[in-house]
């Protein structure tokens, strides 16, 4: 294809103004090419391995690092998307809202963290949200459905708002009853009580039971007895009678592990009412975002001898986080002439 190309005399950058209009990004990839690429850099395991799916899939040969290139800076476009919407919504504009859940179904928010190894200092946390609702299936279980996700390689002061933003999206304000699912760590329920204060707080059952079972070890070891004993306690905590557990554990907790277990059940008493959380139908697992973690992280960032610099990472979630709650095509759009100005020139 020829088409005019234009040279500025003072900066000697150049460009070719028919690349904008027929929605050719500059650095020789389309855009329907450069979110192929980067829809595979996220997703496949290695940029080595995307690029090797993309020659099969298209014909077209590209290096991986251009594929990393590309996949990057989507990623980076999307991660400014969302930091300027935190921005507005902090600056008293509401975030635009889409899907918004029904009013009568209970709204859950939880967050986890999870290592991912940095090459510049080594592991950090990389903070991932949900935001889902449930419904009850003909099993009379309760399911979630209707997730969406955030990840970020952040500190836990700052991840609230963008939570806070995700939630509003989904439509936090038009929630009848709000729940925060958590495993217990402190920077859960700080956030908690300052972006969402009027959530009910629930510590994640399986990580409560194991604090019992570490108990029940400690006393008995392996032995039958241990077994029975952490029965009793796991049925009297599913009754409400948590006093009566804390009662048994203070018998022992000369043991570290028993002191260690008494003080987590003391700290989240407040979040640990399993009867009536039942009884009102609500999800008392955190199943949801242990397997965001899983879905969002580990799949793509965690698999064996990776390490990344911290901007490829955080691309990478932000992309996987977005794809994962069924905003690809926001995402995609970024691509648009308009807004690549962030790649390079062609030469």
């Amino acid at each position: 294809m020829q088409r005019r190309y234009y040279l500025c005399a003072s900066c000697r950058q150049g460009k070719a103004p028919l690349d904008y209009q027929l929605g050719l990004c500059a650095g020789s990839f389309s855009r329907g090419l450069s979110e192929l690429m980067a829809l595979l850099g996220a997703t496949q395991d290695a940029f080595e391995q995307a690029t090797d799916v993309l020659q099969r899939l298209t014909l077209v040969e590209v290096s991986s690092s251009s594929l990393r290139r590309v996949t990057t800076e989507l990623g980076a476009l999307a991660r400014a998307e969302e930091e300027a919407v935190v921005v507005a919504a902090w600056a008293g504009d509401d975030p635009e809202i889409e899907n918004q859940i029904a009013a009568d179904h209970p709204f859950y928010i939880s967050m986890d963290g999870i290592m991912v190894n940095n090459r510049e200092i080594g592991w950090k946390e990389c903070k991932v949200g949900a935001v889902y609702h449930t419904k009850v299936d003909r099993n009379n279980k309760v399911r979630a459905i209707d997730h969406s996700y955030i990840a970020d390689l952040t500190t836990a002061a700052p991840f609230g708002q963008p939570l806070w933003v995700e939630a509003q999206r989904r439509g936090l304000a038009r929630a009848s009853h709000v729940v925060v699912i958590g495993d217990g760590a402190e920077w859960i329920w700080k956030l908690a009580a300052e972006h969402f204060p009027q959530a009910t707080q629930i510590v994640d059952w399986y990580h409560a039971s194991q604090y019992v079972w570490s108990a029940a070890r400690a006393i008995y070891g392996e032995e039958e007895q241990a077994t029975q004993w952490a029965d009793r306690a796991l049925t009297a905590l599913s009754e409400g009678r948590l006093k009566d557990l804390c009662k048994n554990l203070r018998t022992h907790d000369a043991l570290p592990e028993v002191s260690t277990s008494l003080t987590y059940f003391l700290n989240n008493q407040s979040r640990m009412h399993y009867d009536r959380y039942r009884a009102q139908g609500l999800q008392i697992g955190s199943g949801s975002i242990e397997s965001a973690c899983k879905s969002v992280v580990a799949q793509r960032l965690k698999l064996a001898g990776m390490r990344w610099n911290h901007a490829s990472a955080r691309a990478v979630v932000t992309l996987r986080a977005r794809l994962k709650s069924d905003r690809w095509h926001q995402t995609s759009r970024l691509l648009s002439p308009k807004r690549s100005r962030s790649l390079p020139a062609a030469a």
